[in-house]
């Protein structure tokens, strides 16, 4: 399942959450960004831990270069997570977020 998710703070309008994992198809996740454009979502951010880094940057690549060519990496947010193992030890996991944007939204460096 691609997890969608709609965070809101008082007057600030956030961009839709697609949570990024190693089970699906990396198709999946770009028909699901495509979905979320398309329904007249003006930003994206897609997480992934851990493997799933790897998929969420062939979803960004793909949806950039072969279906959507005007959406841009708004900003990018590298951090990690702390999570508690099986038998109760913690450890770190690599967090990557990535907020796309399209349209006439796009940043021009």
């Amino acid at each position: 399942m691609v997890y969608s998710v709609n965070k809101r703070r008082s007057g600030v309008s956030q961009p839709k959450l697609i949570i990024v994992g190693t089970s699906k198809p990396v198709l999946n996740y770009v028909t699901a960004c495509i979905t979320l454009f398309n329904n007249g979502e003006k930003r994206i951010m897609i997480r992934a831990r851990g493997r799933a880094i790897n998929v969420a940057v062939e979803v960004v690549q793909l949806l950039r270069s072969r279906f959507m060519r005007d959406v841009e990496i708004n900003s990018v947010n590298v951090d990690r997570d702390v999570i508690v193992g099986r038998d109760g030890t913690p450890f770190s996991v690599a967090v990557l977020e990535l907020e796309l944007i399209r349209g006439s939204l796009c940043k021009r460096w």
